[in-house]
């Protein structure tokens, strides 16, 4: 995850000098080729950098203000969602400063949700899907994406179960969720989930 500082976050912002170094390589070595080779091995310091910020699965609003200060012309995070605020002690920053931590939509990524009963992960889970299938004002999802979840429940009875949260998702009219169950399990199903949903067995 990217933080607010750039340095503390591990970004190169030292300014380059590939040109100096490759002629001095060159004229040691006698070499004619080595000072093009080594040019054409050299990337710009700032793109190596938005290379770095666009791969973050997670950042701070002063890291997408960073990003900007970058590249104007090119944005690092093209699709992306509000996720939590970062939390602070009580007394060590301004009320005023920006908290918010953002998801990136379009870096590929692999998230870990793990917690006491009731801490709070099938929200977590729900928050994050909501903000790659449907657009709303907590993100920025030009082209929603397409979601596949695989629940377990343990057995309870024939005639009820415990829902899956994340397909109270169906309740948002842009997101259409399609539940598949053993055809042995369809009454139960029918009987734990609330519409709008399409079930097949």
């Amino acid at each position: 995850m990217l933080t607010g500082d750039p340095v503390e976050s591990g970004l190169d912002t030292s300014s380059a000098s590939s040109s100096d170094d490759a002629s001095a390589v060159s004229n040691s070595s006698g070499d004619s080729n080595l000072s093009r080779h080594l040019e054409l091995l050299t990337h710009p310091a700032n793109e190596d950098e938005m290379n770095e910020v666009k791969m973050a699965p997670m950042f701070t609003a002063q890291v997408r203000n960073y990003a900007s200060s970058i590249s104007a012309s090119t944005s690092a995070f093209t699709q992306y969602g509000l996720l939590a605020s970062v939390s602070r002690e009580e007394g060590t920053s301004d009320p005023r400063e920006d908290s918010r931590l953002f998801h990136s939509i379009a870096a590929p990524s692999s998230t870990f949700i793990c917690g006491n009963q009731g801490s709070g992960k099938s929200h977590t889970l729900s928050c994050f899907l909501e903000n790659c299938l449907a657009s709303s004002d907590a993100n920025e999802l030009p082209r929603p994406l397409t979601g596949v979840i695989f629940h377990y429940d343990t057995f309870t009875s024939d005639n009820s179960g415990a829902i899956c949260e994340a397909a109270t998702l169906s309740s948002n009219s842009d997101i259409k969720v399609r539940v598949l169950c053993p055809p042995t399990n369809i009454r139960c199903i029918k009987a734990s989930h609330l519409p709008p949903l399409v079930l097949y067995p």
